[in-house]
């Protein structure tokens, strides 16, 4: 069963619910009402019956004829609007106001039984015509057989006593005039009802269709993107989203791009890591090759070979090496010993390492670590600290430096300058700057957002030619920077100016006290001017 159904059918269900409650109280107190409506009718029945009684007693004082009791019982029905009856002590009609086709005159009432004579009113119900009726009956008068009789149960005429005949008066009303305005009613509730119903389920098709259907866009989206298909946007509000439709459909288009980028990275990532393989792999198949089919027959050519084996191979290594590590570090997996560093012996330390690379390049490290140049010995003064991993520190501004250098022409220098502000340490916000520069290769602009990707070489062929880069320095150094709260920004003047490599960091201070490793927001402590 589809979403869309099941929302249909869920306002739909709810909708009948609604109904079938509003249906059952209106008929219960439809019911209660009625029932009154009933008791009033029978309390007016028996006071009707009461004044035709002793109008018709009153009236016939001196005794009536049949007829007598007709016209007189005709007028009071009409005035009463009910039906009244006349009937003996036989069950036979004597008087019924009835229209000729429904009159019941002479007729016999199978089973009723006369009132008693202590003028008691007798509530029952009946049928006639095949109509139900409700009535009430109190002893009627005595019918005369001759002029002059008194309406008593015994009359003496010449010298002779007889009884007279009995009747019961009765007033009826259909049973079906009560419940006809009812009736009447709840069937148009039921219409109303059945009416609203179908137009709030066709309604709740629309509201249906119109929250199903970015869903579905949705789901066809997403199996368009499980097939590989990762160009899948869904439309956005022009306006700020402020429903979650709205959101949800941001979110998806956010999540498709991530997605794609994703598998876009890793298609590059697969295409750059085979092309990196591929140099060391054929160098180590080639000269293999040549030493098992003999090509390298001397000791000089044996070496060589020898050697190119052995340097493609720790090629491969550090490239697996790296890699290993920036996975590490993405994934989150690398636990930083955090501790107090004094950051100008760190970059002491870094410079002096590479500097014998450096100075086979004819290349000249600058180094400015004191921006106060304060006179020697400086120790008194304090130093820059930062809270981080010695070792990751040494090893972020080791990869930047060796950038600086592979990329500086012969002869030229790299400068790296550490700046920091007094005033921010002592309010505990500050950060401390380290800039590398070197003199070398321009980066244009377009090139400067994709400078720490994985692999990434703006001068391939230079790269090709010093054979030792993997490409994953600046990348593992921009993790590194983010994971001590940091970060890494590059700028590239023209070719007369140095390329930029400024790393801001944030520092502690010493009056904070010795932290543990899981200390993670570092202040900044710059050293006291001399």
């Amino acid at each position: 069963m589809g979403f869309r159904l099941k929302l249909i059918l869920s306002y739909a269900a709810v909708i009948f619910l609604a109904l079938l409650l509003s249906l059952l109280i209106f008929g219960f107190l439809a019911q209660q009402i009625l029932q009154g409506q009933r008791r009033e009718a029978e309390e007016r029945l028996s006071r009707q019956t009461q004044v035709v009684q002793s109008a018709i007693n009153n009236l016939c004082l001196r005794g009536c004829f049949l007829n007598d009791y007709r016209e007189r019982l005709l007028a009071y029905s009409g005035l009463l609007d009910a039906r009244i009856l006349l009937i003996d002590e036989r069950g036979v009609v004597q008087v019924d106001t009835a229209s000729s086709k429904e009159n019941q005159e002479n007729k016999t009432l199978s089973g009723y039984t006369l009132v008693t004579r202590d003028n008691l009113p007798h509530f029952g119900s009946t049928q006639l015509n095949g109509i139900e009726y409700i009535y009430y009956a109190l002893s009627g008068p005595f019918l005369a057989e001759t002029v002059g009789e008194r309406p008593t149960e015994f009359a003496s005429f010449n010298g002779q006593v007889r009884a007279q005949t009995k009747t019961d008066l009765v007033l009826s009303v259909p049973e079906a005039r009560l419940d006809a305005n009812w009736n009447s009613l709840l069937s148009g509730m039921l219409l109303a009802g059945l009416l609203v119903f179908g137009l709030a389920v066709v309604a709740a098709v629309l509201i249906a269709r119109s929250v199903a259907q970015p869903l579905i866009r949705m789901t066809h989206a997403s199996e368009a993107i499980a097939q590989g298909d990762y160009s899948q946007q869904l439309p956005e509000p022009k306006k700020s989203p402020k429903n979650e439709m709205g959101r949800l459909a941001v979110s998806f288009n956010r999540m498709a791009r991530e997605v794609a980028r994703s598998q876009q990275t890793m298609r590059d990532f697969v295409a750059n890591v085979s092309h990196e393989l591929k140099t060391p792999l054929t160098s180590i198949q080639g000269f293999s090759q040549a030493i098992l089919d003999g090509t390298a027959d001397d000791r000089d050519s044996l070496e060589h070979s020898v050697e190119v084996i052995s340097t493609e191979a720790a090629r491969m290594r550090r490239l697996v090496d790296e890699l290993l590590d920036l996975s590490r570090i993405e994934s989150g997996q690398v636990e930083l010993a955090r501790r107090e560093i004094s950051l100008e012996k760190l970059l002491e330390q870094v410079v002096a390492k590479l500097k014998p690379q450096a100075t086979a390049k004819h290349i000249t490290i600058q180094a400015f670590l004191d921006p106060y140049h304060r006179p020697q010995p400086s120790s008194s003064y304090g130093s820059f600290l930062v809270m981080g991993d010695g070792d990751r520190l040494e090893q972020i501004f080791t990869n930047i430096l060796d950038n600086a250098i592979k990329y500086s022409s012969a002869g030229g220098e790299v400068g790296v300058r550490l700046s920091g502000s007094a005033e921010a340490g002592k309010s505990g916000t500050g950060r401390v700057v380290v800039e590398i520069s070197n003199r070398g290769l321009f980066i244009p602009p377009e090139h400067l957002t994709r400078i720490f990707e994985r692999f990434y070489k703006l001068d391939k062929s230079r790269a090709k030619r010093g054979g030792e880069s993997t490409g994953l320095g600046l990348a593992i150094a921009r993790e590194l920077i983010e994971a001590h709260k940091g970060s890494i920004v590059v700028t590239s003047l023209s070719l007369e100016e140095p390329t930029l490599y400024p790393v801001p960091l944030p520092t502690i201070a010493p009056a904070e006290g010795l932290t543990t490793f899981t200390v993670s927001l570092p202040l900044l402590v710059a050293p006291s001017t001399p």
